[in-house]
C-alpha cells in the first residue's frame, strides 16, 4: 500500500516518523519543482542547490528515518513550462504556466524522457547539463528541466554512497523504452541501476 507522506522539514517530520521503523520500505520520490520553491520560476531540483536531494534526505535522516529503508525516487520524466519572456530561459525564469504537451502523452507541464530527447534531435533546443546535477533546455518560450542518463548516475551513485536501499523509477513508461533516441533503452533506469551498483 502506498501513502503520500510529506516531510520537508524537522517540524513536520515527527508524526510520519512515528511508524517508518515498521514499514519495510520508504520510497522518497525526487520529485521536481520550482527552485526556491516559488511557483512562477522555472526550475528543476538536483543533488545540490536550492532544492537539493540532499536536504530533503538529510530530513528523514536527522529525525530517524533508517537509510536501509530509503528507496531514493527518480524522474524518468522533465518539469516543463512555458516561459514569460525571452530574456531569461535559465533556472528561476518567470513562467506563464506548464509547457506544452507533449505529443505522445499529451500532458500540459510534463513531457516524457523520451519526448525531451526526441525533441532535441528534431528541432533546435538550447541544452544545459549542470554536471552530476540537473540538465534543462529551452527551444523559443518552451523550456523543461529533466535529469538525463549521467545526472540520473550520479543520483544512483548517491543513493549508495547514503546507504539507501536501492533507487525506483517514476516512471518506467516515460524512459526511452524502446531507445528511440539513446541509442539503447530504458537509458534512464538503466544509469540509475548502474551508478547505483558501481560502489
Amino acid at each position: 500500500m502506498a501513502w503520500r507522506l510529506l516531510c520537508g522539514s524537522s517540524e513536520g517530520c515527527a508524526d510520519v516518523l512515528h511508524g517508518v521503523t515498521s514499514m519495510e520500505m520508504l520510497k522518497m520520490l525526487e520529485h521536481p519543482h520550482a527552485k526556491g520553491g516559488s511557483s512562477d520560476q522555472a526550475g528543476w531540483c538536483g543533488l545540490a542547490g536550492s532544492c537539493p536531494t540532499q536536504a530533503g534526505l538529510n530530513v528523514w535522516l536527522t529525525n530517524g528515518a533508517p537509510a536501509s529503508k530509503l528507496v531514493l525516487g527518480l524522474p524518468s520524466y522533465g518539469k516543463s513550462f512555458t516561459l514569460a519572456s525571452l530574456n531569461n530561459t535559465g533556472t528561476g525564469a518567470a513562467h506563464a504556466g506548464g509547457g506544452a504537451p507533449g505529443p505522445y502523452t499529451g500532458e500540459t507541464g510534463t513531457l516524457a524522457y523520451y519526448e525531451i530527447c526526441l525533441a532535441q534531435q528534431q528541432s533546435s533546443w538550447n541544452v544545459t547539463v549542470v554536471k552530476d546535477n540537473y540538465a534543462f533546455a529551452s527551444s523559443g518560450l518552451q523550456w523543461v528541466g529533466y535529469d538525463d542518463p549521467s545526472i540520473t548516475f550520479a543520483k544512483g551513485r548517491f543513493a549508495k554512497q547514503n546507504k539507501l536501499a536501492g533507487v525506483m523509477y517514476w516512471a518506467t513508461d516515460l524512459d526511452d523504452f524502446a531507445g528511440y533516441c539513446s541509442r539503447v533503452t530504458y537509458p534512464i533506469i538503466k544509469a540509475g541501476i548502474k551508478g547505483f551498483n558501481s560502489l
